[in-house]
C-alpha cells in the first residue's frame, strides 16, 4: 500500500460517522446550553437562531439538533435547568425566613443576590425576556415565578400583618411599607 493510500484509510477512519457524538465530548449538551445562553443575553431569544448557537459552541447545527430536536426543546430545557432552579432556591429561602416582614425582605433580597452571582446573565436576560412587553418568556416564567415567589411573600406578609397585633405598637413608616409591599404582591397573584 503506497503512502498515499495510508493517508486517506487514516483520514476516512478519523472522519466521524452519523450518530451519537465520541465519549470525550460528554460536557457537550451543557456547552450547547452555555453558548444558547451567550447568544439570548447578547441578542435575544427571537433573534437567536440553532445555527448561531452552534456557531458559538464550535460545532455543526446537526450537534444542536441532535441534542435538543428543536429551538421550543432546547429553550424548555434552559428554562427547566438554568432558570427554574434559580426561582426555586430563591422561593425556598423565602419559605425559611419565617414570618418577619424584614426577615422575608432580606432573604429575598438575600436570594435574588446569591441567583445573580450564580448566574451573571441572569438580570440582562430577565429584563428583556421577562419584563420587556414582547419577551419571549414573559408568559411562561410568570406563571413559574407566580407560583413561587410573590404568592410566598404574600402569604408571609398576610400572616405577619395579621399577627403584628395592635397597629399602633407598630411606627407609621413601616407600617405603610408592609402595606404597599402587600397590596402589590396580591396584585401581581391576583393577575394570574
Amino acid at each position: 500500500m503506497t503512502a498515499a493510500a495510508q493517508t486517506k484509510k487514516k483520514a476516512r477512519a478519523r472522519r466521524r460517522r452519523p450518530g451519537r457524538p465520541p465519549a470525550d465530548q460528554a460536557n457537550l449538551r451543557e456547552r450547547l446550553l452555555d453558548a444558547a445562553v451567550e447568544c439570548f443575553t447578547t441578542t435575544s431569544i427571537a433573534a437567536t437562531s440553532l445555527r448561531s448557537i452552534a456557531v458559538a459552541a464550535g460545532v455543526t447545527p446537526a450537534m444542536v439538533h441532535y441534542y435538543f430536536g428543536s429551538k421550543e426543546r432546547l429553550l424548555e430545557t434552559f428554562i427547566t435547568e438554568r432558570i427554574l432552579p434559580e426561582i426555586a432556591t430563591l422561593a425556598a429561602s423565602v419559605r425559611a425566613a419565617g414570618e418577619d416582614p424584614r426577615a422575608l425582605i432580606a432573604a429575598f433580597v438575600r436570594g435574588l443576590h446569591a441567583a445573580v452571582v450564580r448566574r451573571p446573565w441572569l438580570p440582562a436576560l430577565w429584563i428583556r425576556e421577562v419584563i420587556g412587553e414582547h419577551g419571549a418568556l414573559r408568559e411562561m416564567l410568570f406563571e413559574h415565578v407566580a407560583e413561587r415567589v410573590p404568592r410566598v411573600l404574600v402569604q408571609r406578609f398576610a400572616i405577619a400583618i395579621a399577627s403584628a397585633g395592635n397597629p399602633a405598637n407598630r411606627a407609621p413608616t413601616t407600617k405603610r411599607t408592609t402595606a404597599a409591599v402587600a397590596e402589590s404582591w396580591s396584585a401581581i397573584g391576583a393577575k394570574e
